[in-house]
């Protein structure tokens, strides 16, 4: 499937509820993280200030910055596991290409890309790219599955 496991999110990717991994801690240990606050409080700034200050030193020429937020930061490219976990029955594989199913629609899932169909005939789908856990949530409740 993929041939890296992570990657830097973008600013513009991020809202509440999003999930990355972060080793920016005492113990600079990889740990998952949610984003659950989307503002500064009266003791600084929340969580996703900090969040997109790695994302942009990350992807800053600052070697200085480099050296101390460089590749603290990644999310997870979307897995058969992942997909399954949100209630997806996995159904088969061809090649790469992994089979669910989740009510009246069946969802496929290959090199990041899914496509997802109404079995009952009706207009409701989408093609296209999917690289993360978190875009796979969003499209899923666009959909209202």
């Amino acid at each position: 499937m993929n041939k890296e496991k992570y990657f830097v999110p973008e600013e513009s990717d991020l809202r509440l509820g999003y999930e990355y991994e972060t080793n920016f801690n005492v113990e600079n240990k990889w740990k998952k993280k949610i984003v659950n606050d989307l503002g500064c409080e009266s003791d600084g700034c929340g969580e996703l200030q900090d969040l997109l200050t790695l994302i942009y030193y990350n992807n800053s020429d600052l070697l200085n910055y480099q050296l101390n937020y460089a590749n603290r930061i990644r999310v997870p490219y979307l897995t058969k596991e992942q997909i399954e976990n949100e209630s997806w029955i996995f159904t088969g594989q061809i090649n790469n290409k992994l089979y669910f199913e989740k009510g009246a629609f069946v969802l496929t899932f290959e090199d990041d890309y899914i496509n997802i169909d109404n079995t009952k005939g009706q207009d409701i789908g989408y093609w296209g790219k999917c690289k993360d856990i978190n875009t796979f949530r969003y499209l899923i409740k666009l959909l209202e599955i």
